[in-house]
């Protein structure tokens, strides 16, 4: 099974970025935000600029406990005001037993009309035991996508769903960049990223595209390299310039082996190469 996700807390270790965790296929992130109604996590704000840097999609989540829904929401919303943007996905954490339904209801519905962006649910043998075989009338699959927690090689799924949105199957997984072990999940990459904020599918590739693939790719907003470069980590993005640019026109530009940013002009190799993928 291979992974298109990974979920972080302050108890996951990354050295020094998440580039490498990208170019493993990774493309997104869901970090620990916030757990009931004091508590917010300490790397969240550290992981959100590494999963911004690497090109990834990024989502916060809520470890909702029992008792004042109003206040967990608050304390959610104290941080998705400050590292959120209009792409990043909500979440809510339902592994408490002694958290009703009806408690996550009220959760997912208020942060929903307070920020324009319907959370997904992320649980497991929790929801499953409190749905007690019937479907609820809100929490299914109509309204909420199900961020599937299943360690099994089969994904059972709970009352109300008919299949996953995405699914962590295990909690003792490896990727590149970040200490094992390590949260995975897995799912159909385009339904999720078509799913996460305005965030666009990725296209998929066997052979690679040619130039004309690559130009319509960044300016859809993705970035794009030649299998030729070989995984070092080199690509080129359309920069459209803003009002205080020097630029009047869209450009390209290319990110070396060094790490630095530079204007990139298109070479006859480059022209008519059949290899041109997105990163």
């Amino acid at each position: 099974m291979k992974p298109i996700v990974i979920d972080l807390s302050h108890w996951n270790t990354v050295p020094s970025s998440l580039e490498e965790a990208a170019r493993s296929g990774i493309v997104g992130v869901i970090h620990k935000a916030s757990e009931g109604t004091g508590t917010v996590d300490s790397k969240a704000e550290a992981r959100a600029s590494l999963a911004r840097d690497a090109g990834l999609a990024f989502g916060l989540y809520h470890f909702i406990r029992p008792g004042n829904v109003s206040g967990q929401v608050d304390n959610f919303l104290s941080v998705v005001s400050r590292l959120g943007t209009d792409r990043t996905l909500l979440a809510l954490d339902y592994e408490d037993s002694v958290v009703t339904l009806s408690e996550c209801e009220q959760w997912l519905k208020q942060v929903e009309a307070k920020t324009q962006t319907r959370p997904v649910i992320y649980s497991g043998h929790v929801l499953k035991e409190m749905l007690k075989g019937q479907r609820h009338g809100v929490l299914n699959e109509d309204n909420y996508k199900l961020w599937l927690a299943q360690y099994a090689s089969e994904a059972v799924l709970p009352i109300g769903w008919s299949k996953y949105w995405l699914w962590q199957y295990t909690d003792k997984g490896t990727v590149p960049g970040v200490e094992p072990p390590t949260d995975l999940n897995a799912g159909d990459v385009n339904e999720v990223l078509a799913y996460w904020g305005k965030v666009e599918p990725r296209p998929e590739l066997v052979q690679g595209g040619g130039i004309g693939d690559a130009v319509r790719w960044m300016h859809s907003g993705l970035r794009v390299a030649r299998r030729g470069w070989n995984g070092k980590n080199m690509w080129i993005a359309l920069q459209v310039p803003d009002e205080g640019s020097k630029m009047t026109l869209p450009y390209v530009y290319m990110r070396t082996v060094q790490g630095d940013l530079v204007p990139w002009l298109c070479s006859q190799t480059d022209l008519l190469a059949t290899d041109w993928i997105t990163v």
